[in-house]
């Protein structure tokens, strides 16, 4: 019942990130690539990695991850909320929500350029994205199984009915 709220209140998190400064992408060329200002977590880090002078006014571009989860979150909202309508067993929003945000995790994870998140294999698997491995197969098997189950019990159902 409140998966719905959780998409939601993963956008809004993800736009605190945003305006903090945090959890944010690569360097980029895309034209809406982000610049943060001097004294920013990302500043900071170019500066580390030597791609960035001392004294620069900002830093490089860099990928909005955090606004690409802010839509992506958006999305999953009204996905959820097509689905609540649509509901065939319980438990079917909360691990739609739980595979949705794994799926859009595992695939930002490929634009983050902050330091601190872990990796599984350095440097193609993060630790979230293992993580998102993790929840999507889990998902996926306890969908089925809930699906399957409601299914025999329509028919059951049925049965008692017709009798």
């Amino acid at each position: 019942m409140l998966s719905p709220s959780v998409a939601l209140g993963l956008s809004i998190w993800r736009v605190g990130c945003f305006m903090g400064g945090c959890c944010f992408g690569r360097p980029t060329t895309l034209p809406w690539g982000i610049r943060f200002p001097r004294g920013s977590i990302a500043y900071y880090q170019q500066i580390e990695q030597l791609i960035l002078r001392p004294h620069a006014v900002s830093s490089l571009p860099v990928q909005p991850t955090e606004l690409y989860e802010v839509f992506g979150g958006l999305i999953l909202l009204a996905v959820l909320l097509l689905l609540e309508r649509r509901q065939r067993y319980d438990g079917q929003l909360f691990w739609g929500l739980t595979l949705g945000y794994a799926a859009l995790r595992f695939f930002n994870e490929f634009a983050r350029g902050d330091f601190g998140r872990g990796w599984i294999w350095k440097p193609y698997l993060s630790l979230p994205q293992g993580i998102s491995i993790v929840l999507i197969g889990t998902a996926l098997i306890v969908m089925h199984a809930l699906k399957k189950s409601a299914l025999r019990q329509s028919c059951r159902h049925d049965v008692t009915n017709e009798n």
